[in-house]
């Protein structure tokens, strides 16, 4: 009595159920298609951009010729600006491939999969009960037909559509064929790296430019700063990684290595210090970033008047300090204002005890990078360095609200030819 569906009826239904959800895959298929397509053109012009920046940006430090005339300044500007915008459409184009591809993967193609099983289990059902039932009716025949209907019924015995469905899926996951492609960001550059390279090329590299310069640069992302923010940034890091109550901080020399990794990394805009670094790696940066500032942090115009302010006698008058100071141009003063701040911190007390460096000890520091001897003379130029430490050092303590002792001043004088080097 076993109901048999017959093989037209199976394969009409079959058939309806196979069309529609073949149907279904290749829509769902096709959308998710053109948007890898989408995404590779995106992915090409994008980067067709971030190159044609790059070579345009390295035009601007190459010497005007007959045949060859320097980008405007506007123009590098305008073609950043569009491929970073690019840059970021491009993101968000790889976002929403990505999240199609997760709808594709966790819920259009499952829907598809399970109607197409719905199809091989009733396949796989039908055929073994017609299997089993023409065995049972070719039994009444001759020996001949018993041993063929035997052999029929092991076969429709070891028909299992679990078991062939699980087969059947484990087959397809293993075919790479049948893998969709990663999503990835797979553009040479991120929108930081490229705004670094860029300034690099152009012959901004904030290593070697003036504070004029960077601060007309970082308006537009840091507008209410009154200091470089990468000065912020490595003072930040110095005192977050502990550099306060080390010994010998922005005397004892860094790592060359670690110094260079650090330097171009935020030579392209990066200005984060990762944890476990040295703190002497951002304070000998921070030196080397004043050092090479195109212009000393106190004039030119001003070097003969503190050299002769400090050679004329033992204390400056702090209306002296304030001619100068209020001469100089607003960001020159924030941030010689911000290095006496952080010396005055890493001076106090409990920091002291620890990093053996005084004010006049940072101060002789940071001689070098708040005055700078104009003259080419070596002879000029060595005898110079005294005063200009002893200038700077009671700038700092004039500035600190402090006064320096006497032994202190001997015994810091003393040591400025050799010190004032590091």
């Amino acid at each position: 009595n076993t109901v048999i569906m017959p093989f037209t009826k199976f394969y009409e239904i079959g058939s309806s159920i196979s069309e529609a959800a073949g149907v279904a895959e290749k829509t769902h298929s096709k959308k998710l298609s053109t948007m890898f397509q989408n995404m590779r053109r995106s992915e090409r012009e994008t980067q067709h951009l971030i190159d044609d920046l790059l070579k345009q940006a390295a035009k601007m430090n190459r010497p005007e010729t007959l045949f060859h005339k320097k980008p405007k300044k506007e123009s590098i500007e305008r073609l950043q600006k569009k491929t970073i915008e690019c840059m970021g459409k491009h993101k968000g184009v790889c976002e929403s491939v990505s999240q199609q591809q997760k709808a594709y993967l966790e819920t259009d193609m499952p829907m598809v999969l399970t109607q197409m099983q719905s199809i091989e289990e009733m396949r796989v059902t039908s055929f073994r009960k017609q299997i089993l039932n023409y065995g049972k009716i070719i039994e009444n025949f001759s020996d001949g037909y018993i041993k063929a209907a035997r052999d029929i019924e092991s076969l429709g015995r070891v028909i299992h559509k679990d078991e062939d469905i699980e087969n059947f899926v484990s087959n397809c996951a293993r075919n790479k064929e049948l893998q969709l492609p990663d999503v990835q960001n797979k553009l040479t550059k991120t929108p930081e790296e490229l705004a670094g390279d860029v300034a690099t090329l152009s012959g901004k590299d904030v290593f070697n430019s003036s504070l004029v310069e960077i601060m007309e640069t970082q308006k537009k992302t840091h507008p209410e700063l009154k200091v470089p923010s990468i000065i912020i940034a490595l003072t930040e890091a110095i005192e977050r990684l502990g550099g306060f109550q080390v010994e010998g901080i922005f005397r004892v020399p860094a790592s060359v290595r670690d110094l260079e990794q650090l330097k171009d990394v935020m030579r392209k805009g990066d200005y984060k210090v990762k944890e476990g670094t040295s703190p002497h790696v951002p304070a000998c940066l921070l030196k080397d970033f004043l050092r090479k500032l195109r212009d000393s942090l106190i004039l030119d115009a001003h070097y003969e008047k503190c050299v002769d302010l400090s050679k004329a006698g033992e204390m400056i008058e702090a209306k002296a300090f304030e001619g100068i100071l209020s001469s100089l141009p607003a960001v020159n003063r924030a941030v010689i204002t911000h290095l006496v701040s952080m010396s005055t911190r890493i001076a106090e007390p409990q920091n002291l005890r620890l990093n053996k460096m005084t004010i006049s000890n940072l101060a002789m520091v940071f001689s070098p990078s708040l005055l700078r001897n104009p003259s080419t003379d070596p002879l000029q130029m060595i005898q110079n360095i005294k005063h200009e430490v002893r200038f700077v050092d009671l700038l700092f303590h004039h500035l600190a609200g402090r006064r320096p002792s006497a032994a202190t001043k001997t015994a810091e004088t003393q040591k400025s030819h050799s010190a004032v080097m590091v």
